[in-house]
C-alpha cells in the first residue's frame, strides 16, 4: 500500500481544525489519514492507529489544551515523537497549534507552527509553507548548455543571471510536457498579471531544459493575429520552409508547409509570448504535433483547446525575500522586517522587486530598504520614473491600464472603487448594498447575480483582480496605478467610497444584534483605508473632512462595541483632531467626541481619565444646549456611572437624579434614555444595600425595555442581569439563577459567546453555583468567563482581575489539593 503523506492526529473536540488543516493538506496535493474520514464504527481503532502510522511519511498534532490531556493523543505523540528521532528526522514531524498554550518540554526540537489568531487565508499559507519541502530558492547562475549537447535551432535571448524561485511552477511544467509522450500538443497556458515574470518562467524553462530539444526552440511574440502570422512566417524561413526570395506566401500554403515539418520532427518547443486571443495562433496548432507549446497569456479567461492553464502569482513571501537577498548587498538589508515590509509593500511582484532591487544597488542613491520604504510613501508611482529596470513603467503602468481599458466601463467603474478599499477581502456585498451610490452603468450592472458575475469577469480576466467567492483581492500597486490614472478621470472615486462606507457603516444604536457586528467585521478594514486616503486628500476640503472625522467615529464606536478599547481610541483621536481644527473646541460634534474618549477610558477604567473627558464634554453642552438638553443629560448620566464605579454612591445618585429629571421631561416616561437612567438609580441603590427601593426601579426600567426594545435587546438582556443580582443579594437564588437564564440566552444569541458582556453572565452563574456549594460547576462557568475576558481584556483589567480572585476563592473553598496556580496554569497556559 502507498504511504500517504501525513497522519493527523488530534482530540475529538478539535475536530473542526483537524478537518480544516486536512482540507488544506489535500488542496495542496498532499495525502492523509485523518480519524473522522478513514476509521467507521465497526473498525478496531487501535488497529486502525497503527495503519496510520505504518501508511504515513509524517505526522501532524491539532495541539492544544484538550490534546496533551488526551491519554490517547499523548500516546500517539509520544510514538510519532519515537519515530522521528529514530528515523533521524526523515519521518516528519508537525506541531499545529491552534490555542496560545504551553508545550511540553520535549518538544524543543519540534517543528511547532502557531494556527491561532490568523485569518483563512494565512493560515492557508503557512501550513502549505511548513510542510513545503522544495529547497530555498537560490538565484540560478547559467551554465554552458554547450557542454550538455548545447541548444538546438533557436532565437532564444539571453538566459536571466538573477532568475530565482518558482521551482514548483518550472517542474508543473515539466511534469506536464512528461505526461504526455505521444504525438500529442501540449498547450500549456501561463497565465497572470503583467509583471509576475511570465515571460522570465517560459525564458528560463526553455534554457533549462533546452538540451532536451533536437529540432527547434522557437520564441514568438504574438499579441495580435498578423504578429502571430509574421512571427510564424520567421520559423518556417529557419527551418528551411521558406526563404527571403519566396513570394508572400498565402495562410493556406504556409500552414501546410508548416504541418508537414510538425509531421517530420518530434522534438521542439514553441514558445507564444503574451497571447491576447486563442484564434490568433488557432491556425499553427489545428495540426496534431509531437512536440510541445508553452504560451503566456495575461488573459485569466484565455482557453486553447487541449491546454493545461497555470495560474502565476506574484512571489510567495520566502521566494521575494530570497529573490531581494540575492539581488542586494547586506549593506541594504538594514533589518528582516524592513525587508519583510518593503516585499509585503509591493505586493511580491517579482518586476517590482527587481526595480527596487536595481534602485538600491546604485551607490550613489545611498538606499536601504527602510529608506526605498520612504521613497513610496512620499513619492508614489513617481518613484518608478527613476527605474533602472529598463521598460519598467512600460509593464507597471502602460501594459496594465491597456488591461484596465480592455475591461470595459462597468468593470474599470468597480476598479476604481477598489482601489481605495484595503487590498484583500473586498465585499462584494458592500457594492451590491451601496449601488445607489455608484454611476450608471456600473449602478445598473449590480443588480441581479449574472451582471455582476459578468462586471467582475472584466477584472478577474486579465488578473487585475481574484475573486474568492463572495470577495474580491486586489494587488497593491493594481490599485496605484488604479488611482493614479484615475486622478483626471473628472470623477471624484474617493468622495464616492467615503460617502457610500458611512452609509454603510453601522451606528452604536445597531450594535444590538449580531448582523452588524459580522458586518463591521467585513468592512472596517476597508472603512480604514478609505479614512487614510481621504485624510492625505481632502486636508483642505472642510467638508469633507468632517465627512472623514464621522467615519473615524463610526470605526470607533464599532471597535469599542466589539470591546477593541485601544483601537477605538485611535479613531476617536483622529476624530477629534479633525473636530477640533473644523468646528472648534465649542462645538456640539467635538463635545461628543470629548465623549467618547470618555466612554473609552471608562470602559478601561481608567476613571480619573474619563471624569476630565466627560466634565470637558460637560462644559461645552451646558455653555452651546443648556443644562436641559437630553445630550447634556447623557452626560450626567456617564459622569453618575463613573463615581458609581468609584464608590461614591451619593454623589453618583445626585448626577442620575440630574439626568433622570431631564430625560423625564424633555423625552418622556416611555424612551430607552429616560429607561437607562432609572436603571442606573436602581443600581445605586443596590449598592447600598436597600434592595426593595432597587428592585422598585428595575421593574420601571424593565416597563419601558421590554415595551419599547423588546425581549431580545441587549439593555434589556442588562436589566435581566440587575434584577438577578438583587435576588442574589438577597437570598432568592432560585429567582435569581432564572433571571440570569433570561440573560444569558439574549447575550449568546445577539452579542456571542465571546464578548464581555456574556462573559459577565457567566461569572455570574458561576456565583450562583458556588452559593449553592456546587463548586466543581461553579468553577467550570468562572472558567468560561475567565477564557473570555482574558483574551479580549487582557490580565491587567479588573473584570479579569475580578473573575480570576472569584475563580481563586471557589478553588480554595473546594479544598482541592493541587495548588490553584498550578491548576490556573494548566487549564490557561500563556
Amino acid at each position: 500500500m502507498e504511504k500517504r503523506d501525513f497522519f493527523v492526529s488530534y482530540n475529538k473536540r478539535d475536530e473542526d481544525w483537524a478537518k480544516r488543516i486536512a482540507q488544506i493538506l489535500e488542496k495542496k496535493g498532499y495525502s492523509v489519514h485523518i480519524q473522522v474520514w478513514d476509521i467507521r464504527p465497526s473498525d478496531d481503532f487501535i488497529e486502525k492507529m497503527n495503519e496510520f502510522f505504518e501508511g504515513s511519511k509524517g505526522f501532524i498534532a491539532v495541539a492544544s489544551d484538550n490534546y496533551f490531556k488526551s491519554q490517547y493523543c499523548k500516546k500517539e505523540w509520544q510514538v510519532a515523537f519515537d519515530k522521528n528521532i529514530e528515523t533521524e528526522g526523515t519521518y516528519r514531524f508537525f506541531a499545529f497549534r491552534i490555542h496560545d498554550i504551553k508545550m511540553p518540554e520535549l518538544t524543543r526540537t519540534t517543528v511547532r507552527v502557531d494556527l491561532f489568531n490568523l485569518k483563512d487565508n494565512e493560515i492557508e499559507e503557512k501550513i502549505a509553507h511548513t510542510v513545503d519541502i522544495t529547497p530555498i530558492p537560490r538565484k540560478i547562475r547559467p551554465i554552458d548548455i554547450t557542454s550538455v549537447g548545447g541548444l538546438p535551432r533557436n532565437n532564444l535571448t539571453t538566459r536571466n543571471s538573477q532568475f530565482s524561485g518558482r521551482e514548483a511552477e518550472l517542474s508543473r511544467i515539466r511534469k506536464a510536457f512528461d505526461s504526455h509522450k505521444a504525438a500529442v500538443c501540449i498547450k500549456q497556458t501561463i497565465a497572470g498579471l503583467g509583471g509576475v515574470g511570465k515571460t522570465q518562467l517560459a525564458l528560463e524553462y526553455a534554457h533549462r531544459y533546452g538540451s532536451e530539444y533536437t529540432d527547434a526552440i522557437w520564441w514568438m511574440v504574438t499579441e495580435n493575429a498578423a504578429q502571430a502570422r509574421e512571427e510564424m512566417l520567421k520559423f518556417a524561413e529557419a527551418v528551411g520552409l521558406t526563404d527571403k526570395n519566396d513570394p508572400q506566401l498565402m495562410d493556406d500554403e504556409l500552414i501546410r508547409r508548416l504541418n508537414g515539418w510538425f509531421d517530420s520532427h518530434h522534438s521542439f518547443l514553441l514558445i507564444f509570448d503574451n497571447v491576447e486571443q486563442a484564434g490568433d495562433i488557432a491556425p499553427y496548432l489545428s495540426h496534431a504535433m509531437s512536440g510541445h507549446v508553452l504560451v503566456t497569456t495575461r488573459d485569466h479567461s484565455l482557453d486553447i483547446q487541449g491546454a493545461e492553464p497555470m495560474d502565476l502569482n506574484v512571489f510567495p513571501p520566502p521566494e521575494a525575500a530570497a529573490f531581494m537577498r540575492e539581488c542586494l548587498p547586506d549593506t541594504a538589508i538594514d533589518s528582516e522586517d524592513s525587508l519583510e515590509t518593503l516585499t509585503r509593500r509591493l505586493g511580491y511582484l517579482p518586476l517590482a522587486l527587481k526595480q527596487a532591487a536595481a534602485y538600491m544597488k546604485i551607490k550613489a542613491n545611498d538606499c536601504d530598504c527602510a529608506g526605498y520604504l520612504e521613497l513610496l510613501k512620499e513619492n508614489g508611482l513617481t518613484i518608478f520614473d527613476d527605474s533602472a529596470v529598463p521598460d519598467y513603467n512600460s509593464i507597471v503602468t502602460t501594459t496594465w491600464k491597456a488591461s484596465i481599458e480592455k475591461t470595459g466601463e462597468p468593470a474599470r467603474q468597480l476598479l476604481n472603487l477598489c482601489a481605495y478599499m484595503a487590498p484583500d477581502s473586498i465585499p462584494l456585498e458592500f457594492f451590491k448594498r451601496q449601488r445607489a451610490s455608484w454611476p450608471e452603468p456600473l449602478r445598473s450592472m449590480l443588480d441581479g447575480t449574472m451582471n455582476v458575475n459578468k462586471v467582475i469577469r472584466g477584472l478577474t480576466r486579465y488578473a487585475l483582480a481574484k475573486r474568492d467567492g463572495g470577495v474580491l483581492h486586489m494587488h497593491r500597486l493594481v490599485q496605484d496605478v488604479v488611482r493614479w490614472d484615475a486622478r483626471d478621470g473628472g470623477t471624484d472615486w474617493l468622495a464616492l467610497c467615503l460617502d457610500a462606507m458611512i452609509d454603510a457603516m453601522p451606528r452604536l444604536s445597531d450594535y444590538g444584534s449580531r448582523a452588524p457586528r459580522d458586518w463591521f467585521e467585513q468592512t472596517a478594514a476597508h472603512a480604514a483605508a478609505i479614512a487614510a486616503y481621504a485624510e492625505n486628500e481632502y486636508a483642505d476640503d472642510a467638508d469633507k473632512e468632517k465627512r472623514t472625522a464621522f467615519l473615524n467615529h463610526l470605526l470607533g464606536v464599532g471597535s469599542q462595541a466589539l470591546a477593541r478599547y485601544n483601537q477605538a481610541l485611535v479613531w476617536f483621536q483622529k476624530e477629534l483632531s479633525i473636530y477640533e481644527k473644523a468646528l472648534g473646541t465649542e462645538h456640539p460634534s467635538t463635545a461628543t467626541t470629548y465623549n467618547n474618549m470618555a466612554s473609552v477610558y471608562h470602559n478601561q477604567e481608567d476613571y480619573p481619565e474619563a471624569l476630565e473627558w466627560y466634565h470637558k464634554a460637560l462644559a461645552i453642552k451646558e455653555k452651546v444646549l443648556g443644562t436641559e438638553h437630553p445630550s447634556t443629560a447623557t452626560t450626567y448620566n456617564n459622569i453618575a456611572s463613573v463615581y458609581e464605579h468609584q464608590g461614591d454612591c451619593p454623589k453618583a445618585l445626585e448626577w442620575y437624579q440630574k439626568a433622570s429629571a431631564i430625560c423625564e421631561k424633555m423625552l418622556g416616561t416611555e424612551h430607552p434614555h429616560t429607561a437607562a437612567t432609572y436603571n442606573n438609580i436602581a443600581g445605586v441603590y443596590r449598592h447600598q444595600g436597600d434592595y426593595p427601593k432597587a428592585l422598585e426601579w428595575y421593574q420601571k426600567d424593565l416597563a419601558i425595555s421590554e415595551k419599547v426594545l423588546g425581549t431580545e435587546h441587549p439593555d434589556t438582556a442588562t436589566t435581566y442581569n440587575n434584577i438577578a443580582s438583587v435576588y442574589n443579594n438577597q437570598g432568592d437564588y432560585p429567582k435569581a439563577m432564572e433571571w440570569h437564564q433570561k440573560a444569558l440566552a439574549i447575550r449568546e444569541k445577539v452579542l456571542g459567546t465571546e464578548h464581555p458582556d456574556t462573559a459577565a453572565t457567566y461569572n455570574n452563574i458561576a456565583g450562583f453555583y458556588k452559593r449553592q456549594g456546587d463548586y466543581p460547576k461553579a468553577l467550570e462557568w468562572y472558567s468560561k468567563s475567565y477564557r473570555i475576558v482574558k483574551r479580549v481584556l487582557g490580565d491587567a483589567h479588573l473584570s479579569t482581575k475580578t473573575v480570576k480572585r472569584n475563580m481563586e476563592r471557589t478553588y480554595e473553598e473546594a479544598a482541592l489539593t493541587e495548588p490553584f496556580a498550578q491548576w490556573l496554569q494548566e487549564n490557561f497556559p500563556g
